[in-house]
């Protein structure tokens, strides 16, 4: 329960920061850069308070930082830079009707949504 309402209290004050800091005059690609290392090294602190085991396995760490930095990073990026351009509240409303773009190409791809993802739509809509 703590974690999802710290997970909904970040989406909802992290990028009101990002905009700020970017009217203030930082370029995009710096507030992605600070707060990737913000995220990163608070994730490996918990970790190795944690979950001490898990900073020997490499292999896992290789697959992390590959997808991190070509999804995630890709992503952050084009979110940012449009925050640049768009207010806060356009921009997370886009970006919280991310799944229901999912379902539309689901549905052009031919794979039937669950229902779980009809749920998972109108709790998005709905929050």
């Amino acid at each position: 329960m703590e974690a999802a309402l710290a997970s909904a209290l970040f989406l909802g004050v992290i990028p009101i920061f990002g905009k700020q800091a970017i009217t203030a005059g930082f370029s995009p690609l710096a507030v992605v850069a600070f707060r990737t290392i913000l995220a990163a090294g608070l994730l490996l602190l918990i970790v190795a308070i944690f979950r001490r085991p898990f900073l020997f396995y490499l292999p896992g760490w290789s697959v992390r930082l590959r997808i991190g930095r070509n999804v995630n990073g890709l992503g952050s990026l084009l979110y940012y830079f449009a925050l640049e351009r768009l207010s806060v509240s356009v921009g997370q409303l886009l970006y919280s009707l991310y799944p229901l773009f999912l379902v539309i190409w689901l549905v052009i791809d031919r794979q039937p949504p669950s229902s779980l993802t009809y749920w998972r739509i109108g709790f998005a809509l709905l929050g």
